[in-house]
């Protein structure tokens, strides 16, 4: 993947990943990828790659059935 697609394909999940954490506090890959109507293999593959280009964060939390899980948040301040 080039350069500009790569930061179009990061900007694209910070905003939607934005906009999912106005309405809930963890917002996983398959949280993500339901909103974006795509797998959530592919959700992760971008997020995992938006975390390692610093444009966000993952943290684990445990889930409402007691697994840990992974979810993610922007890392720039006002974000």
């Amino acid at each position: 993947m080039n350069d500009t697609r790569m930061f179009v394909v990061c900007r694209h999940y910070v905003d939607e990943l934005k906009r999912a954490r106005k309405e809930v506090a963890c917002v996983s890959a398959g949280e993500l990828a339901k909103r974006m109507g795509i797998s959530r293999s592919t959700a992760k593959k971008n997020l995992e790659m938006a975390c390692r280009l610093g444009y966000i964060q993952a943290y684990d939390f445990i889930h409402v059935n007691g697994q840990t899980a992974t979810a993610y948040i922007p890392v720039k301040a006002g974000q």
